[in-house]
């Protein structure tokens, strides 16, 4: 298998607050993950440096083997499906997850 996403060290700071503190990930092609916790732990956080709609303190974000760290979201051709957006019903889930197909999964 090869690595699709990876992150390594990745860290967020709001002033004193530390959302993420060394993030070390790895998702490989075809493999499904899911990112629990309660509410504060950082989860959306950790979403938002992943696709590039927050730049981290330290760390890197790799997708198909290319740093994109210093990418924004547009840059990164990346996207994430808001919590409050429904489902269309008459979409399948990939549908959903544009990103997924550009990425051959």
């Amino acid at each position: 298998m090869s690595t699709v996403l990876e992150t390594r060290g990745l860290t967020k700071r709001f002033g004193g607050l530390l959302a993420t503190s060394d993030v070390t990930f790895q998702l490989e092609r075809g493999a499904r993950q899911a990112l629990i916790g309660p509410n504060g732990a950082g989860k959306t956080t950790f979403i938002n440096l992943l696709t590039g709609v927050l730049p981290p303190s330290a760390g890197q974000v790799m997708l198909l083997g290319e740093d994109v760290t210093g990418l924004d979201q547009d840059r990164r051709n990346c996207s994430q499906r808001k919590p409050e957006c429904a489902f269309c019903h008459d979409m399948e889930g990939d549908d959903h997850l544009p990103s997924r197909k550009q990425a051959g999964l």
